[in-house]
């Protein structure tokens, strides 16, 4: 079981500000949306380096999508582009 290091992990991203330093370019609402889909990944027990994964494709997606759109506008399409 990947529990203890998901909570760790969930610690790390909630305590201080993890998320707004690692993603800047990120409005707190979408941030808090993709802390959200990242407590639902460890919630099923998803290991340690998915977390992690999330957060270094979520960051690559944004520098290549700079363009000021809120997290809720990204489409399917967007992603497929930027696969």
């Amino acid at each position: 079981m990947h529990l203890e290091k998901n909570a760790s992990l969930i610690a790390r991203y909630t305590n201080g500000n993890y998320l707004r330093s690692g993603l800047p370019q990120l409005e707190d609402q979408d941030r808090l949306l993709l802390l959200e889909y990242l407590i639902a990944l460890a919630r099923r027990n998803c290991v340690a380096a998915t977390l992690s994964g999330v957060i270094s494709a979520s960051a690559a997606f944004l520098r290549t999508s700079n363009d000021g759109r809120r997290w809720l506008e990204i489409t399917p399409r967007d992603i497929e582009q930027f696969i």
